[in-house]
């Protein structure tokens, strides 16, 4: 009998924890993450390991003003909006502009993308937070057209699926808009 193994990392920054620690607090394991992802990868093409790497699509931005230009009406409903990073985003936009490396990577996913074995999963494109109250399917869908179009401008081309819990109505949708390749 086989068996398989599978990896896979989440790529956050800082958009993976911006409800519970909030600027400045963690910089520095955050910092670490553009020393890390490197030297991973490196062990992973040494050895010929395959991973999945669940990228939050706000990290493909340039600024925060990419983020915020998103209309109200296309961002998450939750009722506690404090799980919203597009509310987060405004409250730190200046302190996210000045420490960009803290919550924009590119340059990193690029770089994963580039390198054999590895695929980029979606992690959504804010973070959703699937099973808050007042999140809806139109939210979701407009969530995840958003990480679509964030891919694209980025010339990242072969996106898979992830972070989807149990929206099936949801999948119909991404296939029919040929969302997952």
């Amino acid at each position: 009998m086989s068996g398989s193994f599978v990896i896979s990392l989440d790529l956050e920054l800082y958009w993976g924890l911006m409800d519970k620690k909030p600027p400045p607090s963690y910089v520095t394991n955050i910092e670490g993450v553009r020393l890390a992802v490197p030297k991973i990868l490196d062990l992973f093409k040494s050895y010929n390991i395959s991973a999945t790497w669940a990228c939050v699509g706000m990290t493909l931005e340039k600024e925060a003003s990419d983020i915020l230009s998103t209309p109200l009406s296309e961002r998450p409903h939750y009722l506690q909006q404090n799980y919203s990073n597009y509310v987060l985003c405004e409250k730190f936009s200046s302190y996210i502009d000045s420490n960009k490396n803290l919550f924009f990577t590119s340059d990193l996913i690029r770089l994963i993308a580039e390198t054999p074995g590895q695929e980029i999963g979606s992690h959504t494109y804010s973070h959703l937070y699937f099973l808050e109250q007042g999140l809806t399917s139109n939210d979701i869908k407009s969530d995840f057209l958003k990480m679509k179009a964030a891919c694209q401008k980025n010339n990242i081309i072969k996106l898979k699926l992830f972070s989807l819990i149990s929206f099936g109505h949801l999948l119909e949708f991404i296939f029919t808009n040929n969302f997952y390749p």
